[in-house]
């Protein structure tokens, strides 16, 4: 039968590690089965790998499947996409610190923590699971070099190094 590329490029990966053990052993290895055993190891390596590289990964081995099937629910809550609506001006144009998120997957929103200070006009980015807000005005129409951090799996914002402005 025809065989799935992630499943052939597994099949492929396994040869390939098999005739590279077997020149150069190592017998105090343990195989990434036993690095997997629990369900944390499987959400720290799904934090690392990401969503794309645990659906490859699920096709080298039974175990791993299983294990990453189980811990599915609560991987994807690690990877779960949203939309960030961070400050601004509200309709009677006072600066706002609110923060709400949409998930797209429902289609809702929903309020997060505010930010540790109102600010319109600034600039916002996701990376490495985090969102960062950086600049803008405050209440007073002052330009801001403050940039904070939001974690969305803790609901909290903690400032970090100021932009050189």
């Amino acid at each position: 039968g025809l065989l799935r590329a992630d499943s052939f490029d597994a099949q492929m990966h396994r040869h390939r590690f098999d005739r590279i053990l077997k020149r150069h052993p190592c017998a105090g290895c343990p195989s990434f089965d036993d690095i997997t055993q629990t369900r944390e190891m499987v959400l720290a390596l799904a934090r690392v790998a990401g969503p794309e590289a645990m659906a490859t990964a699920s096709t080298t081995s039974r175990t791993l499947r299983c294990r990453i099937r189980e811990a599915a629910p609560r991987i994807s809550t690690l990877f779960t996409p949203a939309i960030y609506v961070v400050g601004g001006e509200g309709a009677d144009e006072d600066v706002t610190g609110v923060v709400e998120r949409l998930e797209p997957t429902v289609g809702v929103w929903e309020p997060v923590a505010s930010l540790p200070s109102p600010r319109a006009y600034c600039a916002a980015v996701a990376l490495r699971h985090m969102v960062y807000v950086l600049g803008g005005s405050d209440v007073s129409g002052a330009m801001l070099s403050s940039v904070c951090r939001f974690d969305p799996r803790q609901n909290l914002w903690e400032a970090v190094k100021p932009m050189r402005a």
